[in-house]
């Protein structure tokens, strides 16, 4: 699976991401291959009142293999929050046909329902979200998945490669709530990376190139994207990572 996101900010004190193509997602159980274009995520409120999150607009889900769709509707909060993370979505045959095979509806912070028509006569829960964790608005509102991203055992540390998020010392030591610490880590980190560029720019350094990703056109969408895996000239991570063989990357921290 594959994303690339484009953000911008407007005067108004709202952050938006707008998603660029296609989301890739390949079931290889069933060998198919799923495009999905997804809708615009807004952050409202930066500046002024109560800050929150919104996706709006248009969201389109394609099996490729059967030629399925699924385009869905995901509603803006009108007055006094009246439809508020509401989404709507039809499954049809294929693209311009008419005929509803089943919908999708419900909240996306919430809970989802489905129902297959003309099989069965009332909806079934599809997913619904998990409570979240005990004082979660002191954490920011951040889900359980959401507190351990940054989490690193040490049984797990030796096996990371040093170019691994977790390892970056001055989100590891705000973490740890050593301010002044993660200040002068970050710091250095730009310094770092301003040197980095100017000397790729002087062409001291070559130019640098993903190891694990190359940049291939889909043949269902005919858009590029970054493609994972040995079987397009790339290194594979999980081997790498096994044997803990690192040292091609650069060291970047």
């Amino acid at each position: 699976m594959d994303t690339n996101t484009q953000m911008g900010i407007s005067w108004s004190g709202t952050l938006k991401a707008t998603p660029i193509g296609f989301q890739h997602v390949y079931l290889k159980a069933f060998n198919e291959h799923y495009l999905i274009g997804r809708p615009a995520t807004t952050v409202n409120n930066l500046l002024f009142g109560t800050m929150y999150i919104e996706h709006v607009g248009n969201m389109s889900v394609k099996n490729c293999k059967t030629g399925m769709e699924c385009p869905i509707d995901f509603k803006a909060a009108g007055w006094g929050n009246a439809g508020k993370h509401e989404i709507h979505g039809t499954v049809i045959e294929k693209e311009g046909s008419k005929k509803v095979l089943g919908t999708l509806t419900g909240k996306w912070s919430e809970k989802l329902e489905y129902k297959v028509e003309e099989k069965m006569k009332k909806k079934e829960t599809l997913w619904e979200a998990n409570p979240l964790p005990p004082r979660h608005d002191w954490q920011y509102y951040f889900t359980e998945f959401a507190m351990n991203l940054n989490h690193m055992p040490e049984a797990m540390k030796q096996h990371l490669p040093i170019c691994d998020s977790r390892l970056r010392p001055d989100l590891r030591a705000l973490e740890e709530n050593n301010l002044e610490v993660a200040e002068d880590e970050k710091k250095r980190l730009e310094e770092k990376q301003r040197a980095a560029r100017k000397e790729r720019a002087d062409k001291l350094k070559p130019e640098f190139e993903p190891k694990y990703f190359k940049k291939v056109e889909d043949p269902d969408s005919k858009e590029e994207f970054y493609a994972y895996g040995p079987q397009h000239g790339c290194r594979d991570y999980w081997a790498d990572r096994k044997v803990r063989d690192f040292a091609h990357m650069e060291n970047i921290y």
